[in-house]
């Protein structure tokens, strides 16, 4: 039975992001360590908390300087940090107009401040008329929850009186897809490793003619 409900990512399934391409940044800024700061599972990472929103741009930015030389900079640091956005092909919009036809879409996004307005920015079109293909975004910076933590899921389920089993989510990050599989929503990983992108899952899901 084809999902009525569609909750996708937005790094790696809808923008096409660069993962690799902050950490040259920093290592050019003679940073070293960060890789313990960013996975670190410690609840009081301020990566996750800043996806949360549980911290400000400049108190992350804090975090990152005492790794820095001094001559850098907060400015260098949300230079390096943003580099990871790369572009959203604007055949993805269209993508979702033909998906809405017979879908109801949401978005859902692990997302800080600074990447927030970035990504806004960088649209083709208007950042107000992308996300109004969507029914409703979440962005974790501003409800607070970030994936895989089932809390944010069950939060978009009860908001939007979804059914769980009538609910695919789709994301480019395995413990993601399984976060929303915890919830009894069917999680799709999109395996960017593989050579997929978003528009080949879909067809082979049956939900997308053949596109673009």
């Amino acid at each position: 039975m084809s999902p009525k409900n569609l909750i996708f990512d937005l790094g790696g399934v809808l923008f096409d992001i660069n993962y690799q391409e902050p950490g040259k940044r920093f290592q050019a800024l003679g940073m070293q360590g960060l890789k313990d700061l960013f996975f670190n599972p410690d609840a009081n990472n301020p990566f996750h908390a800043y996806e949360r929103g549980h911290i400000s741009s400049e108190e992350f930015a804090g975090h990152l300087l005492r790794f820095a030389p001094h001559h850098v900079q907060m400015a260098d640091i949300q230079e390096a940090w943003n580099s990871i956005l790369t572009e959203l092909p604007l055949h993805r919009i269209q993508m979702l107009r033909q998906l809405k036809q017979k879908h109801r879409l949401f978005l859902f996004s692990n997302i800080n401040d600074w990447h927030l307005q970035a990504y806004r920015q960088q649209l083709p079109v208007p950042y107000t008329e992308f996300e109004s293909h969507f029914e409703a975004v979440y962005y974790s910076c501003e409800i607070g929850h970030r994936k895989p933590d089932p809390q944010g899921f069950l939060h978009i389920l009860q908001q939007q009186q979804l059914e769980p089993e009538e609910t695919v989510f789709i994301d480019d990050l395995i413990e993601n897809a399984q976060g929303a599989s915890q919830v009894g929503i069917q999680g799709w990983h999109l395996d960017l490793s593989s050579g997929a992108c978003i528009e080949s899952l879909l067809r082979e899901k049956g939900l997308l003619d053949s596109f673009p």
